[in-house]
């Protein structure tokens, strides 16, 4: 009998123990979950999975990045703009927040605040390229054509591989009527990238305006 009551002594502290364990297998479990979701593109049960792991873990920024992304997908716009803050709040230096932040605030035409969440990520981490390279968007929108150059010329520095970074570029050279150099970003771009439809699609244009101009 004494020994039947040690081991539901043993049985009662593991299941006081086990909430731990429990709690972090559910985390991995619910992220492969989202991550899955939002491979398959479905960002509604990608929002819900997120929001469940959150109420398990509610002051992970990486999380709540998570359900930003999710919402910004599904152009919730709003509640993207208040779940980035909640990653900020919770970590200051988290840089993917801020360019999540900054894309949900240009959408909703909120530009300079944009502008001011790229730069503050750009702050924090000099050679995150997609801080620069969502930073010459928004400029590029602005019509501040200079200033977008300069933001893509920053993110090809530290990927010399990225190709929509060439592909915006041309762009930039394309609204100049810059046809040459728009015509030569636009190649770059395919050279790395070469189903990208539409970059065939400005460079056929672009060729086509620069005949057209030397004829």
């Amino acid at each position: 009998m004494r020994n039947l009551k040690i081991l539901a002594l043993m049985l009662t502290l593991c299941l006081v123990a086990a909430p731990f364990p429990i709690s972090a297998q559910t985390i991995d479990q619910l992220t492969q979950q989202g991550n899955a979701a939002v491979k398959s593109g479905n960002y509604s049960s990608a929002e819900t999975i997120w929001r469940k792991a959150i109420e398990i873990d509610s002051k992970n920024p990486e999380l709540y990045e998570n359900l930003g992304d999710a919402l910004y997908k599904q152009q919730k716009f709003d509640e993207a703009v208040a779940t980035y803050q909640q990653a900020i709040k919770y970590n200051s230096k988290y840089v993917p927040a801020y360019v999540g932040l900054g894309n949900a605030l240009d959408e909703e035409n909120h530009s300079l605040e944009a502008i001011d969440a790229y730069k503050k990520a750009i702050n924090i981490d000099p050679k995150y390229k997609y801080a620069h390279y969502n930073l010459g968007v928004t400029l590029y929108k602005q019509q501040r054509l200079y200033e977008a150059i300069d933001a893509y010329n920053e993110a090809i520095k530290i990927d010399p591989k990225y190709a929509h970074a060439y592909r915006n570029l041309g762009l930039v050279f394309h609204k100049q009527g810059k046809l040459k150099q728009a015509i030569e970003n636009y190649q770059k771009a395919l050279n790395l990238d070469s189903n990208d439809e539409l970059t065939k699609k400005l460079i056929k244009e672009a060729q086509e305006q620069l005949k057209s101009k030397t004829n």
